[in-house]
């Protein structure tokens, strides 16, 4: 039954701003929104069950704007190309959407705190929610973007061909014009973020290729003073082998000499004592003959004086 509206001035609802009232339905609604999301949460289930052990980098998925521009300053983007390939399209797509969820939960959860009156700061809430914004009009101010790019790379054609053509038609500016409209032309594919990853992957690829190199050029390097200190040592043996090979000689030499002085030595003496018994000879050769010169004398004096004696006894 209708009440009239004289009955309802007559008896007007008290409760409708009763506190307790309005705490117990935020509660309510906050309790039935995150039992739904988790119930939806807990449905998302992959059929691949590799994809559970995978890891979302970086925050791939999150609506922070502040994680998007920090995967921006990333020196390469392997680890996407790693997560891509690592994961199907299916199970990439219930990734995307239980992250959603969770963010969703987030927000509630923060939403319940302002108006339960938990916390009457709502800094956090509004950054959380300026942060998201920017992410969700990103892509239509890549657009713009894109499209002023396109633009400008449309009349910077047309400036070319105008100050190419206008002077000279050799084959050599058609090259370099063709060359320089398939440039601009692949540059239209990409959007700013795209090309801005290209030139970072291929950065990157420069920049291992320059550690590569610098790697390799320390190992030549650590060769090069591995072969240099053997080369020293060579050398340093080499020269104490000549040093001692050279003592040896001076060793030798002076032995020889100091033989060679005793061997002169011995020689002398024995020749002095050669000379000394030559001279001892001679001079008993000359006693000798002397002796015999005076044996003869003897003899014949003895001779005589028998024959005195025996002309006496006759």
């Amino acid at each position: 039954m209708l009440k009239s509206p004289a009955s309802r001035d007559k008896f007007p609802n008290k409760t409708e701003h009763s506190p307790v009232i309005k705490q117990l339905a935020i509660d309510k609604m906050f309790a039935n929104m995150q039992r739904r999301l988790s119930l939806l949460h807990h449905t998302l289930i992959c059929d691949e069950e590799e994809a559970y052990k995978v890891e979302t980098p970086y925050k791939l998925f999150s609506w922070s704007n502040e994680d998007f521009e920090a995967r921006l300053k990333l020196d390469n983007l392997v680890w996407l190309k790693v997560f891509i390939r690592t994961m199907s399209k299916s199970c990439m797509g219930l990734r995307k959407l239980e992250i959603d969820i969770e963010e969703l939960l987030e927000f509630a959860k923060l939403l319940h705190e302002i108006f339960a009156g938990q916390n009457l700061r709502t800094e956090s809430i509004a950054k959380k929610l300026k942060s998201a914004l920017t992410l969700i009009d990103l892509p239509e101010i890549m657009g713009t973007q894109l499209k002023n790019n396109a633009k400008k790379n449309e009349e910077l054609c047309v400036r070319v061909h105008e100050k190419m053509f206008t002077k000279t038609d050799d084959k050599n500016a058609s090259k370099k014009i063709n060359v320089l409209e398939h440039i601009f032309s692949e540059s239209i594919a990409y959007d700013p973020i795209e090309t801005r990853y290209q030139i970072r992957y291929q950065n990157s690829l420069v920049e291992q290729f320059e550690d590569r190199t610098l790697i390799e050029q320390n190992k030549l390097q650590k060769e090069i003073d591995r072969y240099n200190e053997l080369m020293r040592v060579e050398k340093y043996c080499s020269q104490c082998t000549i040093n001692a090979l050279y003592a040896e000689t001076n060793k030798y030499r002076t032995r020889i000499d100091e033989l060679g002085a005793q061997y002169t030595k011995e020689y002398d003496d024995i020749t002095n004592k050669l000379a000394i018994k030559r001279a001892n000879c001679e001079k008993l050769r000359v006693q000798r003959s002397f002796l015999e010169e005076e044996i003869v004398r003897f003899n014949e004096e003895i001779a005589n004086v028998l024959r005195q004696k025996k002309k006496k006894s006759k």
